[in-house]
């Protein structure tokens, strides 16, 4: 359990997964370019020490980019990393965040308020040529329902627009738009906070996609088994983490719009510049001494938020599917498909149509409505290794009777192939299970059998041994990439 980013930061130095970098770099796109290429070889995470223009910050991005990252994140190998979320989703409830006082917070160890707030002091990034401005990318925006006082985070981009403006982008039916909505009906502004630079988990849960009433503070919590310490805001009615590095205070006001955007976007594409969105009015900043701003890299995957979601949006879909699909074993998000739009779910096959009820599970969910691809497999098929994702669509599926097309249903409007915007697409369904005989296939006595090489006397031997044992050489250069 980490108490804050420092220490993941120190854990990840300890194990070759940071590269510190001194000569002086300037967040106006240098930041951003070096993350990309460091993106394309599945490099370390970044931290600059040097930020042009801004005396007394560093930088941090690509802290969560590599599955190595999370696992040592969720302090778990990397193959039990999505069954153990799941588990330790059911915990939650004993794990609620904890107030501690203003003095016990390191976030408070700098207050600004007034005329000392100026945004454009803080080194946010200029990630893209063609970006609208410079955009924080991995701040936890916090929010409460204004009836039901529920809490919620999320990781939603703000463009700064000047000293004490922020740009906010609204997607329709996330959980802060629905607070916001609320307020605004009322014509009164919301209450709003952004936690940059937090514990590894916590930053995890702001990705997680569940229910409007369930508190991501509480999912951190049972993530981490740890609650979650938080401290009271200066000037808005919220509770944010008390370890964190920086924190923006504000209001959304209810009426007035504010141009936002282009940005270069999850997809790999830039996002339309948007104008129907609220601006955030600032009202207090404070941060920890020899504060570091945390950035993450948004454009075509794979990079640091496509490994995250594969995690969150893997886990969170298989705990809830499960709920209601007895025999769903495991669910993987591609890290090669942008957000949620793709998936790879296998289940333990127990009666005829399994497969279309896991199908249906999992579109049920939060995190599945949005799905373009979904492709179901037997237990033997591991939904990582897209060879056999691949193999089992080309061998047990017969697409006039196990190919879905479905029309009409929920998509991201972030989503380049959508045209018009209306929020509305498709999604493909591939049932690619061995069938049974009720299913449509042969009898078991007249069905090709698979290559078994467990029938060989060599094969226990080199299982045993591994490859490069059993043969005497080194086959690291060419296992490396398996």
């Amino acid at each position: 359990m980490y108490a804050d980013l420092r220490s993941f930061l120190d854990t990840l130095r300890a194990n070759n997964e940071l590269l510190e970098i001194h000569k002086e770099v300037d967040p106006h796109l240098e930041i951003g370019d070096i993350t990309r290429k460091v993106n394309d070889v599945d490099g370390p995470a970044l931290l600059f020490t040097n930020v042009k223009g801004h005396p007394g910050w560093k930088l941090v991005s690509n802290t969560l980019g590599s599955l190595s990252r999370l696992s040592l994140a969720m302090e778990t190998p990397i193959n039990r990393m999505i069954p153990d979320y799941a588990d330790r989703m059911a915990k939650k409830g004993a794990y609620e965040p904890v107030i501690v006082p203003r003095d016990k917070a390191a976030c408070k160890e700098v207050v600004l308020k007034d005329a000392e707030i100026d945004l454009t002091r803080i080194p946010v990034p200029l990630w893209h040529p063609e970006d609208g401005g410079p955009f924080i990318s991995v701040g936890i925006q916090i929010s409460k329902d204004p009836e039901s006082g529920a809490r919620n985070s999320s990781i939603v981009r703000q463009m700064v627009l000047g000293r004490d403006r922020l740009g906010i982008l609204f997607l329709p039916g996330k959980h802060t738009h629905i607070h916001y909505l609320k307020k605004q009906k009322n014509n009164q502004p919301l209450d709003i906070a952004v936690a940059i630079g937090v514990d590894p988990i916590v930053e995890i849960a702001g990705t997680h996609a569940g229910p409007i009433d369930e508190d991501e503070f509480a999912v951190a919590g049972a993530l981490r088994r740890k609650a979650v310490e938080m401290v009271k805001c200066e000037t808005v009615d919220l509770e944010v983490p008390a370890s964190a590095e920086l924190i923006i205070e504000g209001r959304l006001l209810p009426h007035e719009r504010v141009v936002e955007g282009p940005f270069g976007e999850f997809t790999g594409f830039f996002a339309a510049q948007t104008k129907d969105n609220p601006p955030m009015q600032v009202t207090c900043i404070t941060h920890r001494k020899n504060p570091i701003f945390q950035g993450l890299y948004e454009g075509k995957p794979p990079n640091e938020e496509s490994f995250l979601l594969a995690l969150v949006y893997s886990a969170s879909i298989l705990a809830k599917a499960r709920e209601s699909c007895p025999g769903l074993v495991a669910y993987a998000k591609n890290p090669s498909g942008p957000g949620s739009l793709w998936g790879t779910a296998a289940i333990k096959k127990m009666y005829p149509g399994h497969a279309k009820h896991a199908m249906h599970a999992i579109l049920a969910t939060q995190g599945g409505k949005y799905l373009k691809v979904l492709i179901i497999v037997d237990d033997s098929i591991d939904v990582h290794d897209m060879r056999e994702v691949v193999w089992a669509i080309s061998t047990r599926c017969r697409p006039e009777r196990d190919v879905m097309i479905e029309t009409d249903t929920p998509i991201s409007i972030l989503d380049p192939a959508m045209w018009p915007k209306t929020g509305l697409g498709g999604r493909i369904l591939i049932d690619a299970t061995e069938k049974w005989e009720q299913e449509g296939n042969a009898p078991e006595h007249l069905r090709q059998k698979l290559i078994n090489h467990e029938l060989s006397p060599y094969w226990r031997e080199i299982n045993a041994k591994g490859l490069d044992s059993y043969l005497g050489v080194d086959l690291s250069r060419w296992m490396k990439n398996r």
